[in-house]
């Protein structure tokens, strides 16, 4: 049986990350915790597990059994209604993590706010980030960053797929060392030059999202559930 072949336009993939654009006073807290929720889990599992967390956004997280219940309860966001899936202990200690530099001791939240607005500085606030929080690598930062500015985010979210459109070992691109590190910049930066090319007028984010679909021959998925901003419905009640 031939497998066929989905082609996702740029202006589809706009669209759908635009999403993450609605509403009020992002919360970079909730932000970190989506995207420390993404590895190895499918978007539509993220999107569920971060709605079950948005009681939360700028709040600290109950209790660890409290918590892997009420992430239990989290449903998909693809419109079956079935549970969410693909959680594993290392999302948990991750989510403690940002919990524990986010309300420790010192002003951090003023320094994970400040992204910086230009290539050069976020990749600053990553490399700061990165060795501020346990668990969270260049991958889930980058997406973090994006969640929580989509309008001006230009670090891009590399993960095994787009290793191997890149044809490099997506084993080195996770590890969390200054090795891996340089090759992520390094695959960033050739990526952004593509994008440019191939999608101009576009940012750079939403351009390497349209390759990582299309790479992966599916169709593009709501971020609505990842928003990390105040809903205007949330305003109304």
């Amino acid at each position: 049986m031939t497998t066929r072949m989905r082609v996702t336009t740029i202006e589809q993939t706009a669209n759908a990350m635009a999403e993450l654009s609605n509403g009020t006073d992002p919360s970079m807290l909730h932000a970190l915790r989506a995207a420390a929720l993404s590895p190895r889990v499918k978007l539509m599992c993220n999107a569920g597990y971060a709605t079950a967390l948005c009681p939360w956004r700028n709040d600290p997280l109950p209790g660890r059994e409290e918590l892997i219940g009420i992430l239990a309860q989290a449903t998909r966001t693809d419109g079956s209604g079935k549970p969410a899936w693909g959680l594993m202990q290392s999302h948990i200690d991750t989510l403690y993590a940002v919990d524990a530099f986010w309300f420790g001791r010192g002003n951090w939240s003023t320094v994970a706010e400040d992204i910086g607005n230009d290539l050069d500085s976020q990749r600053a606030w990553r490399c700061g980030m990165n060795s501020l929080i346990r668990g969270m690598g260049f991958k889930t930062l980058s997406w973090a960053a994006f969640i929580y500015s989509p309008g001006t985010c230009q670090l891009l979210t590399l993960d095994s797929w787009h290793a191997r459109r890149l044809q490099v070992d997506g084993t080195l691109l996770a590890r969390d060392n200054s090795a891996s590190h340089a090759l992520y910049e390094q695959l960033e930066s050739l990526t952004i030059a593509e994008v440019n090319t191939l999608y101009p007028g576009y940012m750079s984010t939403v351009g390497a999202a349209c390759l990582w679909y299309n790479v992966r021959n599916s169709g593009p998925e709501s971020h609505a559930g990842l928003n990390c901003r105040v809903q205007e419905s949330e305003v109304a009640a």
